[in-house]
């Protein structure tokens, strides 16, 4: 990977005007990465590197660049060597946290990703690296996750519900972002580094719209199966609720009269829209519209079968002859989808009448074709489901594989 580096060495011609006793540092013509040429004024960083036992360590290579970036070949990095005294210090321009990432000639390696623009005593203990193996949304084609303040990246493999980044420096890293196709997702808020291999179970992060009122069942269920979610009314939804989401959930109810650019940002997002409101399965070209074919509707039989497109998504002993039994006072929701979709339950009595399913990214769908990936699920808002523990189990796969996860 390249980086924009400026060394320590490149600032020798600082000036220190001190005036009325405040000191300002101004670096004179600095040049390289994207620091402009001229006068710019910028903060100290500094502070000491030291060994596990907190002995200073001398000849270590100091980078300190932005703290909520992921450092690519446009990231200005600042840098410096441990002097035999441990200490390091480098000018930085901006006020943003900085991330100061140390490695050792020996391969341990440290990290403080919380460091203020200023601060001078940043303390930083090196040592052997860890790994880190994360549950990440599944997806059909590679991904990349990042890891924030560092340069550290791996590609995901298609159809791969987890992944390990190695070589992580040891402390407390920060977020953890998945590149995929231009959109990017939270995996890990945080996460502490060891030796060894430490193990995150993704939290999927939802976006959860509603209409009249937020399903207090479905909110229970979110809950109960691991999932990060954010309430937003229709009326008041704004595009910048979907940064940092896996997936838009549109629930039963949900309304567009008030909000035009829902839709529009639901229809043309690269991320995962999952949709249980009938009528949005047609608004989105899910299944087709037409008056000669029922392509929609709704059945108070609730004996459900598994379909070929739901392995590995739920447990075996969830079933009986691959049927389950959801009761229920209400309906399901069921449609027939385009071929391309992958349909995980039917409604046992006709087949053909499909409770959830999903179309991956770039399929063709019964009206156009899914800009990311698409799932159409059987809730509505007055179902109430039995108190075995099958149908809550099965709920809870199926959300949790709805928003992108094992």
């Amino acid at each position: 990977m390249i980086f924009s580096i400026i060394n320590k060495s490149r600032f020798a011609a600082l000036v220190f005007l001190c005036i009325v006793g405040v000191a300002s540092i101004v670096c004179i013509g600095c040049s390289g990465g994207n620091v402009a040429g001229g006068v710019e004024d910028g903060n100290v960083v500094g502070g000491i590197v030291c060994d596990s036992s907190g002995a200073p360590v001398k000849g270590v290579l100091v980078r300190v660049g932005p703290s909520e970036k992921f450092w690519n070949d446009t990231t200005t990095i600042y840098a410096d060597t441990t002097d035999s005294a441990g200490r390091f210090s480098v000018l930085v321009h901006g006020s943003e946290v900085q991330s100061v990432l140390c490695d050792a000639t020996d391969g341990r390696r440290g990290l403080n990703a919380s460091v203020l623009s200023g601060d001078t005593t940043a303390s930083i203990k090196i040592n052997v690296t860890g790994s880190l193996k994360v549950t990440v949304p599944l997806s059909k084609h590679v991904r990349e996750l990042v890891i924030c303040g560092t340069d550290l990246s791996t590609n995901i493999p298609a159809d791969s519900g987890s992944v390990q980044i190695d070589n992580v420096p040891a402390g407390t890293i920060g977020r953890l972002l998945i590149v995929d196709n231009g959109s990017i997702s939270t995996v890990v808020d945080s996460a502490t580094i060891s030796s060894g291999v430490v193990t995150y179970v993704g939290r999927p992060k939802v976006l959860l719209v509603y209409g009249a009122f937020a399903p207090p069942s479905l909110l229970a269920f979110f809950d109960s199966a691991g999932i990060d979610y954010t309430l937003r009314a229709d009326s008041t939804f704004s595009a910048s609720d979907t940064v940092g989401v896996n997936a838009i959930f549109l629930a039963d109810g949900t309304e567009f009269g008030n909000s035009q650019l829902l839709l529009a940002v639901a229809e043309f997002t690269t991320k995962t829209v999952v949709v249980s409101c009938l009528s949005m399965w047609q608004t989105f070209g899910m299944v087709a519209s037409s008056a000669t074919i029922t392509t929609i509707g709704t059945t108070t039989n609730n004996t459900m079968t598994r379909r070929e497109g739901a392995a590995g998504i739920f447990a075996d002993s969830l079933f009986t002859n691959d049927s389950i039994v959801l009761t229920n006072s209400g309906t399901l929701l069921w449609g027939r989808p385009a071929p391309a979709a992958s349909r995980w339950l039917s409604v046992s009595a006709d087949t053909s009448m499909v409770t959830a399913f999903e179309y991956d990214s770039g399929a063709v769908m019964a009206n156009g074709t899914a800009n990311g990936r698409r799932v159409g699920l059987f809730f509505s808002s007055d179902v109430v489901l039995s108190s075995g523990s099958n149908p809550i189990a099965l709920v809870k796969a199926l959300l949790r594989r709805a928003a992108g996860y094992k």
